[in-house]
Formats: C-alpha cells, sequence, structure tokens
C-alpha cells in the first residue's frame, strides 16, 4: 500500500470518509491513500511502455474501460505521476473540456497547455509552457556540462537550430528557438511573449481548416519531446465519452475518426509514437465503436472480451492488450481486498478515534471474502469499499461495534451493490 507521507487535513478526511460512505469512491487526494493493488500494474506498465522499454512507445494506444467512479482517473493519475519520473512529458486532459469532438486544432492547442514536464513541479503561475522551455534548457546545460563542453555557445546554437526544425505550424519552431534564448538570458518578458505563441493563443483557423492544420500540430507535438531532449510524450484522455454526450450522429463521427488519427498517427507516428490511454465506461465500447469498423478493428483483443480469460492472464499479458478494463488493474484476491479494507480502517479510524480497529478488520476480512470471490467477473471493487464504510459508520455512530455474521456479511454487500447501481442509472 503507497500513502503520503503527511496526514490529511480533518476537513478532507471527513469529506472523503463521507464520499467512500455514500458512493463507494475516494476524492483524489484520498485516493493515492488507497492506491492498494495498482503498484504491480503500474510497474508491468512502465516496464512494457515507459523509459527505456525496448519496444518503443509506438505500440501503445490504449483503451482504458470501467464504470463510473471505478477508478478509471485515478489509473490515469498513477501513470502520469510514473511517467513523469521516468522522464516523460505527460498531458492529461478530459475530452468534454478540450475539445476533442469539435477541432484536432483546438485539441493539440489544450495539449500543449496541459504539457507537464520531469519532475511533476506544479503549475507553473506566470504560463504553463514557461515550465517546460526552463526545464529543457537545465537539462541541455547539464548535458553539456557532463561532458566538459562550453556550455553559453552550444547552448544558442542548440537553441537556434529549432527554427530548422520540421515543426507545423511554422511559427512553433520560431517561437520554440525565441522562448530557449529568452529563458537563457533570464528575460521573463520576452519568455512570456515566446510561449503564448507558441501555445498558439489567440489562433482560431477557419472551420474548414481546422482538420488538416490540427493533424499537422498533432504530428509536430508527438515530435516536440524528442526535439527538447525528454522521453516521448504520455498522452492521457479522460472520461471520452462525456465529448459525445448528447451529441449528434456528426459529432460521433468525428470523434471516433479523431481517435483512429491518434491510434494512427500520434501513438504509431514514424516520427517516433507516443503513449496514448484513452478512458471511457465501459458501455462507450463497443456500443459507441459498432458503429465504426475501422477503428473497433485496431482497438479489439480477439479472445479477451471473456472475463473469464481476462480474470486467467497475466498482467504482462492483459497490459499488451488494447482493451484494459481497469478492474483487471485489481486483481481482487481475497488477500488485496483485505489490504484495501486495512487502508480504508486507517482512514476510519481518524473519523472515529473510538473504532475497534481488531474487530473492524475481521468484519472487513469477510467483506473481502464475499469480495474476491467474484472478482474481474464482476464490478465488485466499489461495493466492496462501500459496505466496509458503511458498516463502520452505522457501528461507530451507535456505539455498538460487533462483528458480521457471514450471512450478514453477505447482506451488507448485496446491499450496496444495489444502491450501487441505483445511483449508476441515477446518473
Amino acid at each position: 500500500m503507497t500513502t503520503n507521507a503527511s496526514p490529511p487535513r480533518t476537513a478532507e478526511v471527513q469529506r472523503a470518509w463521507a464520499q467512500l460512505r455514500e458512493k463507494g469512491t475516494a476524492n483524489r487526494e484520498i485516493a493515492n491513500r488507497l492506491r492498494v493493488g495498482l503498484d504491480g500494474v503500474i510497474d508491468r506498465f512502465e516496464e512494457l511502455y515507459l523509459g527505456d522499454h525496448p519496444h518503443g512507445p509506438g505500440e501503445c494506444c490504449k483503451l482504458i474501460l470501467g464504470a463510473n467512479g471505478e477508478g478509471k482517473t485515478h489509473f490515469l493519475l498513477c501513470i502520469k505521476e510514473r511517467a513523469l519520473h521516468a522522464g516523460h512529458l505527460v498531458a492529461l486532459v478530459e475530452a468534454r473540456s478540450v475539445g476533442a469532438a469539435a477541432s484536432p486544432f483546438l485539441f493539440g492547442q489544450q495539449i500543449l497547455l496541459s504539457l507537464e514536464t520531469p519532475p511533476a513541479g506544479g503549475v507553473n503561475e506566470v504560463h504553463p509552457l514557461v515550465t517546460l522551455l526552463r526545464a529543457a534548457v537545465d537539462q541541455k546545460r547539464t548535458a553539456l556540462i557532463s561532458q566538459n563542453l562550453e556550455t553559453d555557445e552550444l547552448l544558442l546554437e542548440w537553441a537556434e537550430e529549432m527554427r530548422l526544425c520540421n515543426l507545423q505550424p511554422s511559427d512553433i519552431a520560431e517561437a520554440l528557438s525565441d522562448g530557449l534564448k529568452a529563458v537563457m538570458r533570464d528575460d521573463n518578458e520576452a519568455t512570456l511573449s515566446s510561449v503564448k505563441k507558441l501555445s498558439l493563443e489567440g489562433r482560431v483557423p477557419p472551420q474548414q481548416q481546422q482538420q488538416i492544420l490540427g493533424a499537422n500540430l498533432l504530428r509536430s507535438i508527438v515530435r516536440l519531446p524528442r526535439i527538447l531532449g525528454f522521453r516521448p510524450l504520455v498522452l492521457l484522455i479522460d472520461e471520452a465519452e462525456g465529448a459525445v454526450a448528447k451529441a449528434g450522429s456528426a459529432r460521433r463521427q468525428a470523434f471516433l475518426q479523431f481517435l483512429r488519427f491518434l491510434n494512427d498517427h500520434f501513438a504509431l507516428s514514424d516520427q517516433g509514437g507516443a503513449v496514448v490511454l484513452i478512458a471511457c465506461t465501459d458501455d462507450f465500447w463497443p456500443g459507441e465503436f459498432d458503429h465504426y469498423t475501422a477503428l473497433k478493428g485496431r482497438l479489439s483483443d480477439p479472445g479477451r472480451d471473456s472475463p473469464t480469460e481476462r480474470r486467467d492472464a497475466s498482467l504482462r499479458s492483459l497490459l499488451r492488450t488494447n482493451k484494459l478494463w481497469v478492474r483487471e488493474t485489481f486483481r481482487g484476491a481475497h488477500a488485496d481486498y483485505s489490504t484495501l479494507g486495512e487502508a480504508i480502517l486507517s482512514l476510519g479510524s481518524q473519523v472515529f478515534p473510538d473504532l475497534d480497529l481488531e474487530l473492524q478488520r475481521r468484519n472487513a476480512d469477510r467483506l473481502a471474502k464475499v469480495a474476491s470471490s467474484q472478482a474481474v467477473i464482476a464490478f465488485i471493487k466499489r461495493p466492496f469499499v462501500k459496505a466496509l464504510a458503511m458498516t463502520v459508520d452505522e457501528q461507530a455512530d451507535n456505539g455498538q461495534q460487533e462483528e458480521l455474521s457471514d450471512s450478514d456479511a453477505q447482506h451488507r454487500f448485496n446491499v450496496a451493490v444495489d444502491q450501487v447501481q441505483t445511483m449508476d442509472d441515477d446518473e
């Protein structure tokens, strides 16, 4: 289990506990504290697709599938953290908010504004791309010093060479060169001016040109990390279904064509591809994709659609597939649920100081047995979290903490399953 070094503030604990009890989901602050059972899959993912992997990231364009609240965003955040640590540039965006179904050009602009550099140092207060340019200069300077080379002259030559890079629109290359030079002479005003040009601020091409210009921009973004000396881009797109919610068939078709472009020319770019993960609800696949066989064929995994086949596969083989159900990243063994229960109880003890941890561990263990019997075949991680939090909440509130029988545990778990299903239907 991975936890942060310092405990969360009381108000954050109270909010998180209320969400665990009512919905069975954790907020982002608490999610890292409940990162149980994910380290193994993140390790394997890094081995295959990040850092000094042998195959190159261009082999990686995946759908991350799961129901609402099942942990897709949390999984993307864990990948983001690991990718930054491995030296990649990372962009995490929500499909609905960045116009993924509307314009590849606007989407490319949003990727530029979302780029984060290793190590993750927070959002720059002036402009997000300022951080990128400063990190690139620092990294290049360090490399030159390590070779006992004269830094100032070679840095200027390196920055000037950026003008010759084949980046579209062409003013990206010029802005990149000017921005790097401005960083070297510590000219904040000139740096800010350059990154505004680099992000294409205020550029809105005519609608009929946005497809072609957007495709060229995205191809340039794929090349940008290597040009600046970073490892390839990791693009994380969350809530893909939100991009076409309540949209007409034309918008849905445009979005699916856009995903095909990301697969064929972004992840599989001949200039060196990106790692692309697209998170969406499991009913989005195959529902929407059935109408676009060209994309479905690229993202299908023949023989892996049976829950039994997926449950019996190794994590390494699962991670090589094009579709990854989030419930597969948490394999759902009894020990996994027991460890998750321990993390939940640790949080609960901060809400209820008189909690009988030994007794509640036995309750968590009984609920874990029920949950693990259905692992992977059904979505039961969230009901387990909700059932345990409800049990602790009720018993601590009425001051009568008691051990659950096997039938009590089964009943409480079934109630949580029904409540989660009702919440999902209402949404």
